[in-house]
């Protein structure tokens, strides 16, 4: 254990540093917001990247592919696959379905950049964490506005061929930006009684919505807009508290948010995933809006659980997917009705949109 006197000399190490070191080390001097947001985007660089290889028929290396831009710097994937039947016992013998193996495809949010479909495995000691999906760094936060489209105001007007959506977006500070107006303002004396959070640095599971970033539950799809007008409240609280909001994890494409804030709020404290809900008007997909994506991607709720779970449960769980069933070419629902005192039930002229 250090003493006081040698505490007070010690370089700041970032790791491990709980918040109440974060606020020292700035208060003292020793750091600051900047160079906090800094050393985060040193450690994508080195860590941040591929772990996992493609699972093929007959273990073939594949071509040379770079895929999306993290951190400055295109992801690299490895050109050596692993052979299916190493992994899988007498494959030989399989009679079932057609396995599905790994390959390099196009994504369908931009058709240059590849990335690893299907079947894949991990890279033992690769060094490599595939953690980070999105950073909140100007030119990478959305695809929508990538590159040159995210430009900051002051370097001039957007290239032709920018979606006139991207001039509101630009305008928006990224990670690094925003830490730097939060040293101009405070220095080493912030009010850390109106912002407990101050430069402590975030990352969110997609379902998040994100302003700054692009948030689309973990889909790949070229959306017309894929950022929202507004953040999660949990965000927008973080935000306000004087917290840096950096980065998307990766997670499973169009992760089902959960219903209640309070469990969501829960699932952040334990570093669990699938959290979150999405807002009205903020222009993502969801039910209700066909026209942003298919139905047939769109999150689903649960339904009700046996009868053990109680009338009462039940009957608020009927409730809540009441207003979900919508009528096929008519005003008002077909075939049989939702009664309270009975199991939910879908009428054949209703869909759960």
């Amino acid at each position: 254990m250090l003493d006081k006197t040698e505490a007070k000399t010690a370089p700041f190490r970032l790791e491990e540093a709980t918040i109440d070191d974060l606020h020292a080390a700035i208060r003292s001097g020793a750091t600051t917001v900047v160079a906090v947001v800094q050393h985060y985007l040193a450690r994508v660089r080195a860590y941040n990247g591929v772990a996992s290889a493609l699972v093929t028929p007959d273990g073939a290396p594949v071509p040379q592919a770079t895929g999306v831009v993290r951190a400055g710097a295109p992801l690299k994937f490895p050109t050596q696959t692993v052979k299916a039947s190493t992994i899988l016992p007498d494959l030989d013998k399989y009679q079932g379905p057609p396995l599905e193996f790994g390959r390099m495809e196009a994504t369908a949010s931009n058709p240059k950049v590849p990335q690893q479909f299907g079947m894949i495995v991990g890279i033992p000691n690769a060094g490599q964490l595939n953690a980070i999906g999105t950073l909140n760094i100007r030119g990478e936060r959305s695809v929508t506005c990538w590159g040159e489209f995210d430009k900051h105001p002051s370097l001039g007007p957007l290239p032709p061929g920018a979606p006139p959506v991207c001039e509101f977006f630009r305008q928006q500070p990224d990670a690094l930006e925003r830490a730097a107006e939060l040293d101009k303002a405070f220095g080493k004396n912030p009010d850390l009684d109106k912002m407990p959070m101050y430069g402590v640095v975030f990352s969110f599971k997609d379902p998040f919505d994100t302003k700054d970033m692009r948030s689309t539950g973990g889909g790949d799809a070229a959306y017309d807009i894929d950022f929202p007008a507004r953040d999660h409240v949990l965000v927008e609280q973080l935000r306000n508290k004087g917290a840096i909001i950096f980065a998307k994890a990766v997670n499973t494409e169009y992760v089902e948010p959960l219903r209640h804030h309070a469990l969501g709020l829960a699932r952040l404290k334990l570093g669990l995933g699938r959290f979150g809900q999405r807002q009205p008007g903020d222009g993502k997909p969801r039910r209700g809006d066909p026209g942003v994506v298919p139905r047939a991607v769109q999150p689903q709720r649960h339904r009700a659980h046996s009868a053990a779970q109680g009338d009462a449960r039940l009957r608020r769980r009927c409730n809540r997917r009441r207003h979900l069933l919508r009528p096929l070419g008519n005003s008002r629902p077909q075939g049989r009705r939702l009664r309270q005192d009975s199991r939910c039930t879908e009428g054949p002229g209703a869909r759960l949109l």
